[in-house]
């Protein structure tokens, strides 16, 4: 077995070892790499274990420099998952046993790997996110008795009210005026439009928007990605003005009941940190957390730059960022996204 480096002739090999390895995510796909390459500018580093022309494992990996957060390697950058997938043990050490490597000749300060199930071996692992999945049924009525009871009634008060759903648009710029309006009011940079539409154009089969309209106007967005057995709620917001109306419960219990009748396994309500309001939310929609379990290698560096919500830097920035006109918040918002992937 070798470990080996990418190239364009294997693209279609690679593709095919993803969608075939039950470990492999979405942001493994060649279509993601392609993308953070045009938006981003990054580097990538994209690994194989093989035998002979066999492919035995992968581990894409992005090259990220930054004055403030370090030189890292990262996979996946702007991604819940990535790492390492192989099929077996040896590969898995291989490609790691690469990437640290990799790490030490380019000087770089650490190497991060997004993983669901921890490695074993000299990784760091650190335990601050987790994922939230919901089994999904035949049956979507033995869903709905999962929901905790206080869930429930939020989802049967947004019911009764006039509100038009609309599971399948395609229309991202209506998306991207309520996404970038919650991002400021909750006190983060926005992601850049451009970023958003390169993923629908990429992958216009996996992906749809989710949406409430009330009175003509678009009050709750949402980025639907279905990938193999799983339907995953990305990135969304419902505007605050219209929260007393529950335009997210219904619209999350919507596309449950979908998934259901479509015949889908799982519903991944993306990660969260822990005693966060989204991670409750969660948990009261009936869904399960699964730790994610992030590894390092420590480089140059002794510890790690905490950009997560609980950072007190972090917290104080939100404040003054809330406080921005919105179409400042629109133009610098994607130029310091970037940076925290």
């Amino acid at each position: 077995m070798v470990i080996d480096r990418f190239t364009e002739e294997q693209k279609k090999a690679w593709d095919d070892f993803v969608f075939h390895h039950e470990e492999a995510t979405f942001f493994h796909l060649m279509g993601w790499k392609e993308i953070i390459e045009s938006v981003f500018g990054l580097q990538p580093f994209y690994l194989m274990a093989k035998i002979g022309e066999c492919i035995e494992g992968i581990l894409p990996l992005f090259l990220m420099k930054h004055w403030l957060f370090g030189k890292k390697l990262i996979s996946m950058p702007y991604a819940v998952g990535g790492g390492v997938c192989a099929k077996s043990k040896q590969a898995e050490t291989m490609l790691i046993d690469e990437a640290v490597a990799l790490s030490k000749k380019l000087n770089l300060d650490y190497l991060e790997l997004r993983h669901v199930r921890e490695r074993p071996g000299d990784l760091i692992t650190r335990k601050t996110y987790f994922t939230f999945l919901i089994e999904l049924n035949p049956e979507p009525e033995k869903v709905w008795n999962n929901i905790r009871k206080d869930s429930r009634r939020c989802i049967r008060r947004g019911l009764e009210q006039d509100m038009e759903i609309d599971m399948s648009s395609k229309d991202v710029k209506d998306f991207y005026r309520v996404y970038a309006r919650g991002q400021r009011d909750l006190g983060t940079p926005v992601s850049s439009y451009r970023w958003i539409k390169q993923v629908f154009d990429a992958f216009p089969d996996n992906h749809r928007i989710a949406r409430v309209r009330y009175q003509g106007k678009t009050i709750a967005s949402l980025i639907i990605r279905e990938f193999k057995e799983t339907v995953f709620p990305t990135i969304g917001y419902a505007l605050k003005e219209y929260r007393q109306m529950y335009p997210f419960y219904v619209l999350f219990w919507k596309l449950i009941e979908e998934g259901c009748l479509k015949g889908f396994k799982w519903f991944d309500y993306g990660r969260s940190i822990p005693q966060s309001g989204t991670y409750q939310f969660k948990v009261h929609y009936g869904a399960q957390p699964v730790q994610l379990n992030y590894q390092y290698y420590y480089n140059n560096s002794k510890k790690l730059p905490d950009t997560s919500q609980s950072n007190p830097s972090r917290k104080r920035f939100a404040r003054v960022w809330k406080r921005l006109p919105l179409p400042v918040a629109n133009t610098l918002g994607p130029m310091i996204r970037k940076y925290y992937p």
